[in-house]
């Protein structure tokens, strides 16, 4: 199935340059993957010990523009972190 990038490409060019092998892991790694008992685990411990981070950073420093970016930066660590677990190498 066919799905627009997220920057404007016209689609026939996108399907001579890239080959099938890029193709099929750029669909694969934009799919649901649902996590297996053991993944969600290793999930559940990154989790807790960026919740302990970001509770750190909010006692230890002021309210600030740094402090929201460090927190929203803290959220994206996990999202990858998470990524990499369901994924299993395959980025």
């Amino acid at each position: 199935m066919w799905h627009e990038p997220f920057y404007y490409v016209d689609k026939e060019l996108w399907l001579r340059v890239i080959n099938m092998d890029d193709r099929t892991k750029v669909e694969e790694i934009f799919k649901y993957h649902a996590p297996t008992p053991a993944q969600a685990e290793s999930m559940v411990k990154i989790r807790m010990s960026a919740l302990e981070l970001a509770e750190t950073i909010i006692t230890e420093c002021p309210a600030s523009a740094d402090r929201t970016t460090s927190i929203r930066k803290i959220r994206e660590a996990v999202m990858t972190a998470n990524a990499s677990i369901v994924l299993d190498g395959l980025v």
